[in-house]
């Protein structure tokens, strides 16, 4: 089968897959700066007038440095399964598409019952959509492979 006939719904979950591994991946580059310099810097000028911005500083100081780590190397682990996921979705193959999206959806159902019993309330709080994005898309994700685009791997 030619590239031509991969169905146009597994290219658009590999559009998917890149756009929220790359956001991940960034996140992933940007946490710790925020965390251990800009949260840090912020208390030091004094904290911001603006609520939703001081909570937000609170919120990433009330976290461990094991926790930050952790998340860290969290969002860069998940954000590479999905971008290595996506390529196997163009090339339809069963061991990058099909098993790295199970490991993918096995690591983020851990990450959330870890985040959620491990991490300050504070911070899921801020966190927000992102809680629901790490219950949500991964289940999907899986779902829609397993069943839908089963048989489209062909490699």
């Amino acid at each position: 089968m030619s590239t031509s006939d991969r169905p146009s719904g597994l290219t658009a979950l590999a559009v998917i897959n890149f756009i929220f591994g790359f956001v991940q991946l960034i996140a992933s580059l940007v946490f710790p700066y925020r965390r251990f310099v800009g949260a840090p810097r912020e208390v030091e000028r004094g904290m911001p007038k603006e609520e939703a911005f001081a909570d937000k500083i609170v919120a990433l100081l009330e976290l461990t440095p094991p926790q930050a780590i952790w998340n860290t190397f969290y969002l860069f682990a998940t954000g590479a399964l999905l971008i290595l996921a996506g390529v196997g979705y163009l090339r339809r193959s069963r061991r990058l598409g099909l098993r790295l999206t199970t490991i993918y959806v096995g690591i983020e159902v851990l990450g959330l019952v870890l985040a959620l019993t491990w991490m300050p309330e504070s911070y899921l709080r801020q966190m927000g959509v992102a809680v629901i994005r790490m219950a949500f898309f991964p289940l999907f994700l899986g779902v829609v492979i397993h069943t839908v685009f089963r048989r489209d791997f062909v490699r």
